[in-house]
């Protein structure tokens, strides 16, 4: 009788241990709202120009720093993408300023999308009034705390051609960024210029510069389906370094070429705020 009181105690320990484990259930996403004005940062992903970008070209950009509500949720990830439409494009000649026809480069904010899909609207200001962002010489600067160490790095012609190629990436172009040498000279430029993102994604081994440069011209061409899932999160941080880069290496290698018309450079920081006051479902 012993034996088989131990047998049958030993049976229900094995079934035991082979039973699944219960599933903790998934946390239920909560309903916040983001506020009516509340400021985003968003960053250019493509370089546009006065004249020589069409009307009517998608413009992609990036928010380059988490939304969150007064309780720290964050509502908007860094790496969301924004779009916008160019709606004035004009460069300024030589009798440009006779003739009172200045340079002009303007895009109309269409907005983007929470990561629950709600659609959100931003305006310019807070008073919900202008959707149309005006870049202008003074707005589209680039001044960079690296410009010193970037001139050095440049004055390898490997690396020039290397930033020409990176550069030419986010005007909607296609350079093979995949090759030995453009991932040596990216890697100089990432160590080099605290390119920490970067840096971090390349030595996990999760994705290189070829599929880095697939992501830009994938934002170009406003295909966007997949590039905030995942590890693609950090794919877009990433991206976000790189433009900031390609923004410093093109007004370093371009100074030539800037003469009056309008240079809005990958990387160009711009401000906008919510239109209206939306819920959003969060999920923590």
């Amino acid at each position: 009788m012993r034996s088989l009181l131990a047998a049958l105690v030993l049976i229900g320990a094995v079934v035991g241990c082979n039973s699944p484990a219960p599933e903790i259930p998934a946390a239920e996403p909560k309903v916040l709202m983001l506020e009516q004005g509340t400021p985003v940062d968003l960053i250019l992903a493509k370089q546009i120009n006065a004249g020589s970008t069409n009307e009517g070209e998608s413009v992609p950009m990036l928010v380059s720093e988490d939304v969150k509500d007064a309780q720290g949720n964050t509502l908007i990830p860094k790496g969301a993408i924004a779009t916008g439409v160019v709606t004035n494009s004009r460069s300024e000649g030589t009798l440009s300023g006779l003739m009172n026809r200045p340079a002009r480069l303007e895009v109309e904010l269409t907005g983007f999308d929470a990561p629950d899909g709600t659609h959100i609207d931003v305006n310019t200001d807070e008073e919900r009034k202008e959707t149309i962002y005006k870049f202008t010489r003074e707005n589209t600067g680039k001044p960079s705390a690296d410009e010193n160490k970037i001139d050095d790095l440049l004055k390898d012609e490997m690396n020039r051609q290397v930033a020409e190629k990176l550069s030419a990436a986010f005007e909607g172009q296609s350079p093979d960024l995949s090759t030995p040498e453009a991932k040596e000279a990216l890697n100089k430029f990432a160590n080099e210029l605290g390119l920490n993102d970067t840096k971090k994604l390349i030595d996990s081994g999760k994705a290189d510069y070829g599929q880095l440069a697939n992501t830009i011209q994938r934002l170009q061409k406003g295909d966007y389906s997949g590039l905030t899932k995942g590890d693609l999160s950090l794919n877009l941080n990433s991206v976000m370094e790189l433009a900031n880069l390609a923004g410093g290496l093109g007004s370093r290698l371009s100074r030539s070429l800037k003469g009056r018309t309008i240079h809005a450079y990958p990387g160009t920081p711009l401000r906008v705020y919510v239109r209206n006051r939306v819920s959003i479902r969060y999920t923590p």
